[in-house]
């Protein structure tokens, strides 16, 4: 039984960027935990980019670090508010307020023959194959003027071509 905690620290430290701790207990196990960094408003230098992969869109999108964790993703198939794209993939800024996340960028994947007859929305990023990738960068900013929020969300919004240089095809 001996080999449950050996177990259970290598797996408590696997994928984690904080220091696992453990205590141990009256019957000779030790118990371990591992702490996952708490969000914060401002995110160090050196913080380390994540990589979304897009599976449906089929494309790697590296996150940039001063998103921090305050963003959500999302993917949809052959979405009704951009005809003729195949998919969209939805980058959203999570607010301190709550309320519905602001969009800090979208993606959009078209067919090339289908991006030839689309209405043009956005910029494209990224051409391989068949496939064209689009960006789309939302107008203006929802959040209360002068906010905490609304100013982070004019802070870490990309530009196309910083959307751009982080899109991969896979």
């Amino acid at each position: 039984m001996r080999r449950l905690p050996l177990l259970a620290l290598a797996l408590a430290a696997c994928g984690r960027s904080a220091p696992a701790a453990s205590t141990a207990r009256g019957d000779g196990a030790t118990a371990v935990t591992a702490a996952a960094p708490a969000p914060t408003d401002s995110v160090p230098a050196q913080a380390a980019e994540r990589t979304f992969s897009a599976v449906l869109a089929g494309f790697d999108f590296r996150v940039p670090a001063s998103w921090g964790r305050r963003y959500s993703a999302s993917e949809r198939a052959d979405p009704a508010d951009f005809p003729g794209a195949r998919h969209a993939v939805e980058f959203a800024y999570l607010p301190d307020q709550g309320g519905v996340p602001p969009v800090l960028l979208t993606v959009l994947v078209y067919d090339r023959a289908r991006w030839a007859g689309a209405k043009r929305v956005g910029d494209v990023v990224l051409e391989a194959g068949d496939r064209v990738f689009v960006a789309v960068r939302p107008e203006g900013n929802p959040l209360p003027a002068g906010s905490p929020d609304a100013a982070r969300l004019d802070a870490i919004r990309l530009t196309v071509d910083e959307a751009r240089g982080r899109l991969s095809v896979h």
